[in-house]
């Protein structure tokens, strides 16, 4: 582990001065080692909302726009054993957040028809697979049990990244040994970490998950009734 944050660390450092030299091309190292991981990390991070192929490139353009100032890239100390990967995800998670608050804003749009004050889905959670006839409540329900999934999703990034990316991979349906095989770990250790009681990645994400469950006084049925 150490040999790759130290190999992490020279990497990035070389990538920073390059970058603060004007030379943009040297993103593209970056680009070529983490390109697949981001991309579907945050094709995930937003399938909660309707969206598409270009919805996912207007996050990561924005984030490797970020990058060519080499600010982030150079702030890279390897602590706490994070990876290079780690460290930049959370300048990605920023970038979908910010895209996630902009979405957030389209997506409950009031408009009045038919003297019937109803909700326009458009830009709706999986608004696709929606009966037209659903009431507002329903649909409101529904977009309220989502973010707070997705809250939860976002807070067990914020506070332990390595974790949440095991959450996601499992999330779609992923066996230990496929994300063993990913992130070059063994089947065991994966399998350990996730299911570990107390501290594993999925208990710490069920705290969350549950923490922000009883701040808004609704049921782990309705929950799950709305995810599924």
């Amino acid at each position: 582990m150490k040999e790759k944050i130290s190999y992490d660390y020279v990497f990035a450092q070389r990538i920073c001065r390059e970058l603060k030299a004007g030379n943009h091309e040297a993103v593209k190292e970056i680009h070529s080692r983490f390109q697949n991981q981001f991309s579907n990390f945050v094709r995930f991070r937003i399938s909660g909302y309707i969206s598409h192929k270009h919805d996912t490139d207007e996050v990561l353009n924005t984030f490797w726009i970020e990058l060519l100032n080499g600010n982030a890239v150079c702030s890279y100390q390897g602590e706490n054993n994070a990876s290079l990967y780690s460290f930049l995800l959370k300048t990605l998670n920023w970038r979908v957040q910010d895209w996630m608050r902009q979405k957030a804003k389209e997506r409950l749009v009031f408009s009045t028809g038919n003297n019937e004050k109803h909700i326009k889905t458009d830009c709706c959670i999986n608004s696709g697979n929606m009966d037209n006839h659903i009431s507002p409540e329903i649909i409101l329900e529904q977009v309220e049990c989502r973010k707070i999934f997705y809250k939860a999703l976002l807070e067990l990034e914020q506070a332990f990244p390595m974790d949440a990316h095991l959450v996601y991979m499992r999330l779609k349906e992923m066996t230990y040994k496929q994300i063993a095989d990913k992130i070059g770990k063994k089947e065991s250790a994966v399998k350990k970490q996730f299911t570990r009681e107390g501290t594993g990645s999925m208990a710490k994400f069920k705290i969350i998950l549950e923490q922000n469950i009883n701040k808004q006084g609704i049921s782990i049925t309705d929950l799950i009734k709305s995810l599924g």
